[in-house]
């Protein structure tokens, strides 16, 4: 302490420059600390700019109305779309009393018959897929989806009919959600007065997910017939403009290594040109000798097969849902 009384001006600069040193290295190193925040967010601005840099397209203006006038033609695209496949959906398919739609079942079934009577036979069982409701009834909230179904199956054995099918194995109708008391999504349909139950997901997070467009109701078919009848069920199918049918499977089996009945596709030796008409004989030789007609016939026949074909269909009938609001671009 008398050191510092002796020396005051000696002290009084150390001092000083104690605590000029020890600001100068705070600032030093505050200064360092912002020096290093700011080479970083160079770094992630060049960063970012490299990856802008490798976008396709580059983000300019130019670029970014192009992306615009893309971005409007494809919701324009999709809107038009939508209202296509919005004209297969049913003005509704509210539930109808369960008695009404027992009645409709069995007038559908009479009049499918009705369209096979003198052609073929269907099976006592047969039923249009909905055997389990001979001897029971269909839940009250499931009937408007399933007279909706029992529409499109009337519609599909009609062209069935029409196609000459020379007999029909029997359809198989999967249950939809509403025949087991669930909704679409898999929960549990909710109880009158109740509050619906979570279902399988409960307890489960689950991320964004894409609208639903349609539900589907498969349907697994079975019948005989010719080629044309094959060919004409499945060109109803696809051009109809009432129902719309996703064919998942479809299996051809030709039972018969030859026909039944002759074809009349081969022509007899007595339709063959002679060799005076049309080109002729360029070489002026007579033409060699045709094989007989029995001959090719019998060769065709082993490479065509029977007549008659199987055929197994497993398509699914598009309920569509309610249209989509996409985003309006100004």
């Amino acid at each position: 302490m008398t050191w510092f009384k002796e020396n005051k001006f000696l002290g009084g600069l150390i001092v000083i420059t104690v605590i000029l040193a020890g600001g100068i290295i705070f600032l030093g190193m505050k200064l360092q600390g912002t020096l290093d925040e700011k080479i970083s967010e160079v770094e992630t601005e060049e960063s970012a700019l490299k990856d802008m840099k490798g976008l396709n397209p580059y983000p300019t203006p130019e670029s970014a109305k192009a992306k615009t006038e893309s971005l409007r033609a494809l919701i324009d695209d999709a809107n038009k779309m939508q209202a296509k496949f919005l004209t297969f959906k049913p003005e509704s398919t509210a539930p109808i009393p369960v008695n009404e739609f027992s009645a409709l079942l069995k007038d559908t079934d009479a009049r499918v018959r009705e369209l096979f009577e003198g052609k073929i036979t269907l099976p006592e069982s047969f039923y249009l897929g909905f055997e389990d409701y001979k001897s029971e009834l269909p839940r009250p909230e499931a009937t408007g989806e399933l007279a909706y179904e029992l529409g499109a199956i009337e519609w599909l054995m009609g062209q069935l009919a029409a196609a000459n099918a020379t007999d029909v194995g029997g359809i198989v109708r999967h249950k939809i959600p509403s025949e087991k008391g669930e909704s679409w999504d898999g929960a549990a349909a909710p109880a009158r007065g109740g509050r619906a139950s979570r279902g399988r997901s409960a307890g489960v997070r689950r991320g964004p997910s894409l609208p639903k467009v349609a539900n589907r109701m498969p349907l697994e078919l079975v019948f005989k017939g010719p080629e044309s009848a094959l060919r004409g069920v499945l060109t109803a199918m696809a051009d109809s403009d009432q129902y719309f049918f996703d064919l998942r499977i479809a299996r051809i089996k030709n039972e018969s290594p030859i026909p039944t009945r002759p074809r009349a596709a081969v022509a007899t030796a007595a339709d063959a040109p002679k060799s005076d008409e049309g080109f002729g004989n360029l070489d002026g030789e007579e033409a060699e000798e045709e094989a007989p007609a029995a001959a090719r016939t019998k060769i065709l026949d082993r490479i065509a097969g029977g007549d008659d074909i199987t055929a197994y269909l497993r398509a699914d009938l598009l309920l569509f849902t309610d249209g989509q609001q996409f985003p309006a671009i100004k």
